[in-house]
């Protein structure tokens, strides 16, 4: 699947935020104590104006057929390429398949 967020600057002002999703199939008999696969970094989006809707593709997700799909999405705030002062809120995750 491809991951893309809905996000808006929650606050006034621009800069840029750091998303990072991370996610694992697991079923019953797994554990979730392994860390949640993840890409290497997270994706920097530019936030614009107050409240203006921003479209994010965070990446690619693969899931195991009949296994549930968990989902951690966070804001890397401790990344030096997130600059933006105030919150970020999220939307909406949409997950669409790659054909």
């Amino acid at each position: 699947f491809r991951a893309t967020l809905y996000w808006c600057n929650a606050g006034a002002g621009a800069g840029d935020v750091v998303w990072k999703i991370e996610y694992r199939s697991a079923g019953s008999a797994d554990t979730l104590n392994a860390v949640f696969s993840s890409p290497a970094a997270g994706t920097t989006a530019t936030a614009g104006s107050q409240d203006a809707v921003v479209e994010t593709v965070l990446g690619n997700i693969s899931v195991t057929v009949g296994k549930p799909l968990f989902l951690r999405l966070s804001r890397v705030g401790s990344d030096g390429a997130d600059t933006l002062a105030n919150d970020a809120g999220m939307l909406a995750l949409v997950l669409e398949p790659i054909t």
